[in-house]
């Protein structure tokens, strides 16, 4: 069974049903963005702009400078890596959606509820961002809350408008480049985080009776430090140093108790293939098997904290039209043109590339996102 795509239409059938049932407090924007209006955070916003509000400013200042350098680092990969798409067929895409159900080389399964919990945290660290930084220029929320653009779950803040456009440069620049240069920041943090919560070390957990490591005399519970020399950490240690393994063969085990020298017999399963009759496991902090997997829920949620809030940072300092890129060089080209309509067509130009570079990269994700939810329906007409 499809869990996550079970989750999904529980989650997403629980949303609609309270849509229907409390229509009168979300607003629709454009048919396609679903607004849930709230005055959530907006007090707490006040608080923060109000603690040490010029070395936040400075703070700021240098965040939307270090954001230009990476709308010009992500345009400059967005094109580089289209161009390899184009002319290599085999290529990756420059860009990969961060949804359940894609599989993208190189990195784990994404869950429904890995994929719902860090979109929003970062979404919700994204507006929080724009919304402290814009009281830190005395600029007006208007209101904050919740938004859907179709699946997708987001965040949003409701600064006044008119406000910020009447704001100076430095002001509205440092609105703007808040929310990516926040989710970066934090993307870095969520990084250490699940370094940190790494659990090394290997130990045993079944010995086989009558197998070779039973008779050397093995307990459960023993540490595995060395196999023929090659440091053992992780799982993953242990299985590349045993996966040639030959009968007839000895394996020289270090652990925290002794030291083993033992002659490989032939696998149960493979008679080609040698065995030691060692079951092992990662050292955890706890032997309830349900919190060990929970620890392992939550460090795998560090992780894709971490990739979503860097790509999503990063993807946000694009040059395109709506997001703070594209609201970021429209508002600096104003500056240093002072002429409207010449900033706007390079802005519309930058825009325009952009929206064609992305749609060429996603083109081959969206296929597989369509085969992911339509195979198990198939599957259920069969």
């Amino acid at each position: 069974m499809n869990y996550d795509l079970l989750f999904a239409i529980l989650f997403y059938g629980f949303i609609f049903l309270y849509f229907i049932k409390n229509k009168d407090r979300f607003d629709i924007e454009n048919k396609i963005f679903v607004l849930y209006k709230t005055k959530i955070g907006l007090k707490l916003m006040d608080k923060i702009s109000k603690i040490a509000p010029r070395l936040q400013k400075f703070i700021f200042l240098f965040g939307f400078l270090i954001s230009f350098l990476g709308m010009g680092l992500i345009f400059y990969m967005l094109f580089k890596g289209t161009l390899n798409l184009i002319l290599n067929p085999g290529a990756q895409p420059a860009l990969a959606p961060i949804f359940p159900g894609v599989n993208i080389p190189g990195m784990p399964s994404l869950s429904f509820w890995h994929w719902i919990v860090a979109i929003l945290i970062l979404a919700v660290i994204h507006e929080f961002s724009h919304g402290f930084v814009s009281r830190l220029y005395n600029i007006k929320v208007k209101s904050s809350g919740f938004a859907f653009l179709g699946p997708i779950l987001a965040a949003f803040v409701e600064p006044d408008e008119k406000q910020l456009s009447k704001s100076s440069k430095k002001a509205q620049l440092s609105v703007y480049a808040a929310g990516p240069f926040m989710n970066i920041i934090t993307g870095i943090i969520f990084l250490l985080i699940f370094n940190l919560l790494v659990f090394s070390g290997v130990q045993t957990v079944a010995i086989t009776e009558n197998s070779p490591a039973y008779y050397a005399g093995f307990e459960n519970g023993e540490q595995i430090l060395e196999i023929n020399g090659n440091k053992i950490e992780y799982t993953s240690d242990f299985r590349d140093s045993l996966n040639e393994l030959k009968p007839n063969q000895e394996v020289k085990i270090k652990t925290n108790e002794n030291e083993y020298l033992i002659t490989s017999a032939e696998s149960p399963k493979d008679p080609a293939v040698g065995y030691l009759g060692l079951t092992v496991d990662m050292i955890y902090p706890t032997h309830s098997s349900f919190f060990k997997g929970f620890l392992v829920w939550i460090r795998m949620l560090f992780y894709w904290l971490f990739v979503a809030s860097v790509g999503v940072g990063l993807f946000n300092l694009l040059p395109l039209g709506p997001v703070d890129g594209g609201k970021m060089l429209y508002t600096a080209l104003l500056g240093v043109t002072k002429k409207e309509k010449l900033s706007r067509k390079i802005w519309l130009g930058f825009s325009s590339v952009c929206l064609l570079l992305i749609i060429i990269n996603l083109l081959p994700w969206i296929y597989k996102l369509l085969v992911f939810l339509i195979k198990p329906l198939a599957l259920l007409i069969m």
